[in-house]
Formats: C-alpha cells, structure tokens, sequence
C-alpha cells in the first residue's frame, strides 16, 4: 500500500510542500505560517495556478507558450482600461475575447509557419509586452471595487476558481475525445495524424485554451489587487511552465528541434540537462509559493500517452 503510494508523482510534490513550509516556517520563527501570510501565499498560487493548467494543455501537445506572462499583464490591465468605458462584465468578456485570440494567433502561426513555438510565443510575449508599455506609459493601473471585482478577486472565493477550472480541464482532458487526440498529438504526432486526428487544430486549441486561461488568472488579480503596473505577469511563464513540469509534465520533446541534426538525440539529451539545472530554482519557488495544486492536476495530463494513442487506434 504505502509503496504504491510512493511510486504517484504528487507525493513528491506534497512531500517537498511540507518540508520548504516547514523550513521556512521554523527560519522566520512562525511567521511565515502566519494567517496572513499564508493568505497571500495561496491568494497568489490560485492564479499561476490556472496559468499553469492552460500551460500544461501546450506542453502535453509537445509544445510551449512563453506568452503567458505577457497575457496575464496585458489583460489585466486592458481591463483597467476598458473597465471605465464598458460595464464590468462586458469589459471582463472583450478581455477574455482578446486572450483567446492572441491564443489563437500564437497557434494559427505556429502550424500554418512551422516555426517552433518556442519563437512564436516569444515573439507574442515581447510584442505585449511593448504594447502595455506603450498603452500605460509605465504607469500604474487601477480599478474601482463593484460588486464583479468583489466576486472576482474574493478572497474566500478564490480558491473556488482554482478548483473549479482544474475540475473542468480534468475532465475535458481525461473524459472527452478531444483529450484523447491532445495527449495522442503529444505522444507520437505522426501516429496520430495517420489515425485522423487534425493535430494542427488540436494544437491551436490547445494555445488557445493556455492564453483564455491565462487571461482569466489576470482578470482574478487586477479585482483581487485593485491595481497592476506595467510590469505585471513578468516571468509569470517561467513559474507556470516549472509548475507545470514539476507535476510530472515533460519539456524533453520541444526541446530537440527537427532541423537535420545526424546527432539529434545526443544533442537532445545534453541540452535537456542543461534546461532542467536552470529549471531548478523555480521548481523550489513553486513549491514555497504553495503552487502544488495546479502540480499534481497535471500529472493526470502527462499520464500515458502511447496508451492515447492505442485507443484512437482501437477506434
């Protein structure tokens, strides 16, 4: 019993979660186990959270979104700003229109150019960001409290939207055909495409769902905070990507570009290496900001993905 459960890949997040809570709870002498603290430490995770949940829709595709970041940032302050124009229910709609786009320009590019994704969503992370720069003038945004903000970015509330939306992509991912041909594209993407399944439309939705998701985890922190500055969402893709891996997501299969390399797989495993030792810190930084959540919903995504693929073959 105990050896089957050593062997899920949560309990190694979990445990890691105890041990860094524990450690810093005793270096601060208690205070870092504070209620308020701890209030802010998950108000926090509930957000890269659901950033990581879209991630983790990319990366079972064998693909990656750096633009996350830029998309929370950006929606949330394209919130602010329309926030004063339109109610706030239709400002929250228009934003959430504007994620899914980006997301659906991100992916349209990426199949229809065949560049990595890798370039693409840098590319759109640069581009945004320029944008919030250019928009805000380096200035600070702020919203007005209303009854949607208050629901929104409540602070008992919070967790619900977590819960509900890992609840939702879990059993979209493991319940529908359309998870079925996400991990299957994963898994071996020529496999699947002699099988039917349209993986360049699976992959757009997939981009699609990251950057919808990610607006929305930016719509929960301009209500929570009241405010957002231009440099909101920053590395945010760095934490909701080391998240997403952490929970048992691999970045292996992105990594080897398919660019005539005799040496492919050598060069594959050697910069594999060299990404998982940059990778370190913020594994630790997700297990200290609480963020194990969105880790061990993931691990239900990675799972077998051959197995995915035999089904579609078994029909």
């Amino acid at each position: 019993m105990i050896r089957k459960l050593m062997k899920k890949p949560e309990i190694g997040v979990i445990t890691s979660l105890i041990i860094v809570f524990a450690l810093f709870g005793v270096m601060s002498k208690g205070a870092f186990l504070s209620i308020g603290v701890l209030k802010t430490v998950f108000a926090v995770s509930v957000e890269l959270g659901i950033v990581a949940i879209g991630v983790t829709h990319v990366l079972v595709a064998a693909e990656i979104d750096l633009s996350v970041g830029s998309i929370y940032g950006f929606s949330a302050l394209m919130f602010a700003k329309m926030y004063k124009m339109l109610s706030p229910g239709l400002a929250a709609i228009v934003v959430l229109v504007l994620g899914m786009g980006i997301g659906f320009a991100n992916g349209y590019i990426r199949v229809k150019t065949r560049v990595p994704s890798l370039i693409v969503t840098l590319g759109s992370m640069m581009t945004l960001r320029g944008i919030i720069y250019f928009v805000t003038g380096g200035f600070t945004q702020s919203v007005k409290a209303s009854f949607f903000t208050k629901i929104l970015g409540s602070d008992i509330l919070d967790p619900l939207w977590l819960i509900l939306v890992a609840f939702i992509f879990t059993v979209v991912l493991t319940r529908t055909p359309f998870g079925n041909r996400l991990l299957a594209t994963g898994g071996n993407i020529e496999t699947a495409r002699t099988l039917g399944v349209k993986v360049d439309k699976i992959r757009v939705v997939a981009f699609m769902i990251s950057s919808t998701l990610a607006s929305l985890a930016g719509l929960i922190s301009i209500s929570r905070l009241r405010v957002a500055s231009a440099t909101h969402g920053e590395l945010m893709e760095l934490e909701a990507i080391a998240a997403a891996v952490m929970g048992g997501n691999t970045i292996d299969r992105w990594i080897w570009f398919r660019s005539g390399f005799n040496n492919g797989r050598d060069f594959n495993s050697k910069f594999t290496k060299r990404v998982a030792f940059i990778w370190s810190p913020f594994l630790l930084v997700c297990s200290v900001s609480g963020h194990y959540p969105c880790c061990c919903i993931s691990n239900k995504f990675n799972g077998s993905q051959k197995a995915h693929v035999i089904k579609l073959m078994r029909g």
